[in-house]
């Protein structure tokens, strides 16, 4: 792993982009990613956290039943714009963090 190259944010489909730190910058354990979604696929994760994960194969693994967010923020207002998540998982483990993003895409 070089670790001097910079993160790249990878596009999994329309409103969904992942940064898997643990592909640059590391840690290798626990893998550390972080979640760009619109808000539809942002309501889908909080349905859902294992499907959701799974399904896209964010950690190329099979998350353990009962993967939760940690901090799960419900949309204000009717708050359409984006959405970060940040996940830890570990050992088929996973916890997340969410947030509403401010500005556009980076």
């Amino acid at each position: 792993m070089d670790r001097s190259t910079p993160p790249e944010w990878k596009t999994i489909e329309p409103g969904v982009r992942v940064l898997r730190l643990w592909e640059s910058v590391g840690p290798a354990q626990p893998q550390i990613a972080v979640l760009q979604l619109s808000s539809e696929k942002y309501k889908e994760l909080r349905k859902n956290v294992k499907a959701f994960l799974d399904s896209r194969d964010i950690f190329f693994e099979s998350v353990r039943p009962g993967a939760k967010l940690a901090q799960m923020l419900k949309p204000a207002n009717k708050y359409m714009g984006e959405w970060t998540v940040a996940i830890i998982h570990r050992e088929s483990r996973a916890r997340c963090a969410s947030f509403p993003s401010e500005g556009g895409k980076s």
